[in-house]
């Protein structure tokens, strides 16, 4: 199986090499890509992806689409990088004649303008291909002569040279031995039906299992220039396998084997991972306890009242007031009550009563939806069943056969707005908000710290200064003592003056380096407060950028992938319903059949939004 990360990928690689676009660009589309997938589980092309940021035409993707073709066949001779384009090398024309190297060096024509005369010698036209180093590939003597005895010589350009072309190589191809997209909720079909037979399994490995291989590529062959040098073939851009919890590369790095039972994963980073898989004979209640696993839990029987699991996917035969979360999807193959439940993926059940759920992708019901309140970032299906008396939120929008009934409460639906898109903006901008919060209080008190640090430097300078003038006297009284200086001492009582004035020098002294230490030490306490601020706001800047970028990033997901204001009915829709979209709302006066329900653009009502209902064909 082809890795579907390494087409996009090459399919930037081409498009970045033929100048449609810069690594920066291609760069945001791949991380826009990656946050469509974790927040859908919808693998949106990365051609589409660029397409929807306005970065390139549909006329370009077709464009390297071909190219990528054409590699992946074997068929293409050069890298994008590598495309023969002709151009003039600058050496100047003998007698009329200009030479022209092609840019790859596999071809040198001789070009004559419309002075250049006939007859020109044969010799003359070698010595000079030769001077400019064209060795290879030359036309024979004869052929270039008849050529040069045209009179006039044609205007066309005339191939002088002709190199051997590399032989472009092959990469390895990784092949998946494991389903890499498990867990399908079902097929639906065209009419809006679903065919819950093909619905896909789950699937295990054990210990040692095979579930990666690289097959061995071709490095293709060097080709020659005209010049005689060597012309190595177009780089070829190895696939990577990466290896995850649960698995292990072999010695020669080509294969990746299961290291523990359970089942494997492709992540949309390209790494397979093994989580180990928990089987339950049963009901997860009073002999299982809570259940949280982080892995896939399947068990045969169903979730009883009061108990909760959590885990990266569960399949399990019915749920009944329980407490349920997890990471990818849930496959209920009966009903659902009264429970409340988080499902990071998609979410399959025959039917749901009385419960409150949130889903990222798209709900799938068999039956019904009765009492009950949801939240989908994809799509709401239940096209053979009926929703009554429940709120529903798809993205993506809803597609029901039945909406309410005669004796219910009127149903809600809501469609095209992106809740997590909203909760993750809330949560981007209260976290900016915090940022430049506590960038405020560090910029606030590095002033006053900055000003204390300079009063402490100020008072220890005031300081040295005096004690260097205390030591100067000590030193004077000192050389009096000894009969040094110009007033040696003369009597006993100018000795016992000076020995009291060099004492009272000495404490002095010792106060003094008392306060030059404790001020020495706020000084210190001061300079690491104030580099602590400095350091702070430079990382306070950072993360405020890396909001910003978050910021950015989200709403370019929503640009590419907005939601879908509509609601298809294919049996009756009851009066009272209320309907709301990105831009309009309503409530439905009478009881309709088998209609459509969407939100649009009116360029007849003035460029304005507008809920039109329609008949569903």
């Amino acid at each position: 199986m082809v890795n579907v990360t390494g087409q996009d990928q090459r399919f930037g690689d081409i498009a970045v090499n033929l100048g449609l676009m810069n690594q920066e660009k291609l760069d945001r589309a791949l991380v826009v890509q990656k946050m469509i997938i974790s927040r859908t589980k919808v693998h949106m092309p990365i051609g589409k992806v660029l397409k929807e940021m306005g970065a390139i035409t549909q006329e370009q993707i077709e464009a390297v689409l071909n190219i990528q073709k054409a590699q992946n066949s074997g068929s293409a001779q050069n890298d994008p990088s590598d495309l023969p384009e002709y151009a003039p090398n600058g050496d100047g024309t003998v007698q009329g004649i200009c030479l022209i190297l092609s840019k790859d060096r596999l071809s040198a024509t001789l070009c004559p303008s419309e002075e250049a005369p006939s007859g020109l010698s044969l010799e003359a036209v070698k010595r000079f291909l030769a001077d400019r180093k064209v060795i290879f590939g030359l036309v024979e003597d004869d052929v270039l002569s008849q050529y040069l005895m045209q009179d006039p010589l044609p205007q066309e350009p005339f191939v002088v040279a002709q190199g051997i072309p590399p032989e472009p190589g092959r990469p390895s191809e990784v092949i998946y031995h494991f389903d890499t997209d498990p867990m399908r909720i079902g097929t639906l079909t065209a009419d809006g039906t679903m065919d819950w037979r093909n619905r896909g399994e789950i699937p295990h490995v054990a210990v040692g299992d095979l579930l990666v291989e690289k097959t061995p590529g071709d490095p293709g062959a060097p080709g020659t220039g005209i010049c005689g040098g060597q012309i190595a073939p177009p780089r070829i851009r190895e696939p990577q396998i990466k290896c995850g919890k649960g698995t292990e590369r072999s010695e020669d790095g080509r294969r990746i084997v299961a290291k523990i039972n359970g089942t494997p994963k492709l992540g949309s980073d390209g790494k397979v991972t093994v989580f180990g898989m928990l089987p339950i004979e049963g009901d997860i209640g009073v002999e299982t306890g809570h259940i949280n696993f982080d892995g896939y839990i399947e068990a045969s029987g169903g979730v009883t009242s009061g108990y909760s699991v959590k885990g990266r996917g569960l399949r399990i035969a019915g749920i009944q007031d329980a407490d349920i979360q997890v990471d990818e999807d849930l496959n209920c193959l009966g009903g659902i009550y009264g429970s409340t439940i988080n499902v990071g993926g998609n979410l399959k059940a025959g039917h749901i009563h009385n419960c409150t759920i949130k889903v990222l992708g798209d709900l799938v019901v068999k039956k019904e939806i009765y009492d009950s309140t949801i939240e989908t970032n994809g799509r709401c299906l239940i096209g053979e069943g009926k929703i009554i008396a429940s709120r529903i939120d798809a993205k993506k929008g809803v597609h029901a056969k039945t909406v309410g009934s005669v004796a219910s409460s009127p149903c809600s639906l809501t469609v095209g707005i992106d809740r997590k898109y909203q909760k993750d903006m809330a949560l981007y901008e209260e976290e900016l908000g915090e940022l430049k919060r506590q960038k405020k209080d560090v910029g606030q008190s590095g002033p006053d710290i900055r000003e204390r640090l300079e009063s402490v430097v100020k008072q220890l300078g005031i300081l040295t200064q005096e004690q260097d003038n205390f030591m100067v006297q000590k030193r004077q009284f000192e050389q009096q003592l000894c009969g040094e200086g110009p007033a040696p001492v003369e009597d006993d009582e100018e000795r016992l003056m000076l020995e009291e004035m060099i004492r009272e020098l000495v404490e002095k002294n010792e106060s003094m380096e008392a306060q030059i230490a404790d001020l020495m030490k706020k000084e210190d306490q001061f300079e690491k407060q104030l580099s602590g601020f400095e350091k702070s706001l430079v990382t306070l800047d950072e993360h405020i950028e890396k909001t910003k970028e978050n910021i950015s990033l989200l709403d370019t997901t929503l640009k590419v992938d907005p939601g879908i204001p509509v609601v298809k009915i294919s049996g009756t829709i009851y009066a009272k319903t209320h309907i709301t979209a990105r831009h309009k709302e309503m409530f439905l006066d009478e009881n309709m059949h088998n209609v459509r329900i969407a939100e649009s653009l009116s360029e007849l009502a003035g460029h304005k939004y507008q809920i039109k209902i329609s008949s569903l064909r």
